[in-house]
């Protein structure tokens, strides 16, 4: 696992608490450090145009949120590095940039339901697309469940061969925090190309079970929505790793259907791997079917 700081982003809502508590577990784990940030968009308050004073007093009103930030996650493990600030940017953009630099960047996401998907946000959304390095979302915890490690890592392919980066991701942070990992494709018919598919999944992954032999792997194979085969899979304490194939160069940077689907499906933290988009074209011909259903207990991110 790279090492480096993960960057986190605070907005002081207890979504944000919850990725703070999951980074300092990470880090804790990779032995690096945090970058606790919080971003100002100035257009919120109605300033198209700053100075350098309007600036500094946006910092001062917001340092509280990264104060509390800091005082929680030295407060859950006071030997993992951490700093913090404010910057006034926009924030799905500065967290991309720093993205660049960094092994991971966290972002809270709130709960599901229909009316959170009427107002569904935009920073997570840009931040999971667009982000240079891994990026994980992570939801607000139930009471009584603890910002513990995961106790299993669940990651869902189309096929492995055009997954690589999501392989590598889940078998490393099941290497990393020695819990099993559960390998899932869901398909949306049972066509030939499909079922020569499904049987081949448990084969792909024996040159990834060579290269992490402390990992223990089971594969699991469906035909539907990769949605509710996530809802009935996964449980909160799980780690769910997707991967975001990028459209290319010029493209826009938007997460699919099939991958925001499946993150109004779930409760646990989920991790987005960026796939080359030269990968995209060695995917079958039903994987764009897949990416039509509805959604499925749509959620908002913040």
């Amino acid at each position: 696992m790279d090492r480096g700081e993960i960057v986190v982003g605070v907005d002081g809502s207890a979504e944000s608490d919850a990725a703070v508590a999951w980074a300092v577990t990470e880090a804790r784990a990779r032995g690096c450090g945090l970058h606790i940030l919080h971003c100002c968009e100035s257009r919120y308050y109605g300033l198209w145009t700053t100075t350098r004073t309007l600036r500094d007093g946006l910092r001062a009103l917001a340092r509280p949120l990264v104060d509390d930030a800091l005082e929680l996650a030295d407060k859950l493990d006071a030997q993992v590095p951490v700093r913090g600030g404010v910057i006034v940017a926009p924030p799905a953009r500065a967290l991309v940039r720093l993205s660049a630099r960094a092994p991971l960047v966290v972002v809270g996401r709130s709960g599901r339901g229909a009316i959170s998907h009427l107002l569904l946000g935009s920073v997570a959304r840009h931040v999971l697309a667009a982000a240079d390095c891994p990026a994980v979302s992570v939801g607000r915890r139930a009471p009584g469940i603890p910002p513990d490690a995961p106790t299993r890592v669940v990651a869902a392919v189309v096929r492995p061969a055009s997954h690589e980066r999501t392989l590598h991701l889940a078998f490393g942070e099941a290497q990393l925090h020695r819990v099993p990992l559960r390998v899932v494709t869901a398909l949306p018919g049972a066509d030939a190309a499909g079922a020569s598919a499904l049987r081949g999944l448990a084969g792909a992954l024996i040159p990834w079970q060579e290269q992490y032999p402390t990992v223990r792997v089971t594969t699991s194979t469906t035909i539907g929505s990769l949605a509710d085969t996530l809802k009935t899979l996964c449980t909160a304490q799980d780690l769910l790793v997707l991967g975001h194939h990028r459209p290319g160069q010029h493209g826009p940077d938007r997460l699919g259907a099939r991958i925001t689907s499946a993150m109004h499906a779930v409760d646990c933290p989920i991790a987005v791997a960026h796939e080359p988009a030269a990968a995209t074209a060695a995917e079958p011909a039903w994987r764009n079917a897949e990416a039509r259903p509805a959604l499925n207990n749509p959620g908002r991110e913040p």
